[in-house]
């Protein structure tokens, strides 16, 4: 009887360990634009854009944060608006940011290949608790840039990142 009693008890913790079904979407953002200030300076420099965070856009309609299982981003793309400008970088480390919630670096290239119009990072393995950034009303997106020479002025970056969502079922 005690053994059945624990077998049960088991199952229902397990059973509630996961959560229940869930379904896996694939969301893009719009373009974003990322500004470092100038005048910048030979080697490490920060572009940030804070992005508001609209479930409703992305997710679409009724979703909150308490919906996302799990996000992960499979995507970023990184494009200067002066294409010239993506040749002063040698690297581009990039974070996401937000109140409450631990910096978490989720994308990095080094080092950017030579006359590249835009470039697709290479994405950190380990992603854990994005979901969490869902729940703030913005995100702050920082890409540290070590540059390989002054720059007098702003030097603006268009990202587009690409999540996936595991969607608890509704």
């Amino acid at each position: 009887m005690k053994k059945t009693y624990f077998a049960y008890v088991l199952l229902l913790l397990v059973a509630a360990a996961c959560g229940g079904p869930t379904e896996s979407v694939e969301r893009q953002t719009d373009t974003l634009l990322l500004t470092a200030e100038g005048p910048l300076y030979d080697g490490s420099n920060t572009a940030t854009y804070t992005w508001p965070v609209d479930l409703n856009t992305l997710l679409g309609e009724g979703y909150t944060a308490a919906d996302i299982a799990k996000a992960r981003i499979t995507g970023i793309r990184i494009t200067a608006v002066n294409p010239d400008n993506l040749s002063l970088i040698n690297d581009i480390t990039f974070q996401l940011a937000g109140s409450g919630v631990a910096m978490q670096k989720v994308g990095f290239l080094n080092p950017l290949p030579a006359n590249a119009n835009s470039v697709d990072l290479v994405l950190a393995d380990e992603q854990k608790g994005l979901e969490a950034f869902f729940g703030l009303k913005e995100i702050t997106l920082v890409a540290d840039l070590n540059l390989i020479q002054e720059f007098e002025d702003n030097l603006e970056l268009h990202a587009q990142l690409t999540f996936n969502f595991d969607l608890k079922s509704k």
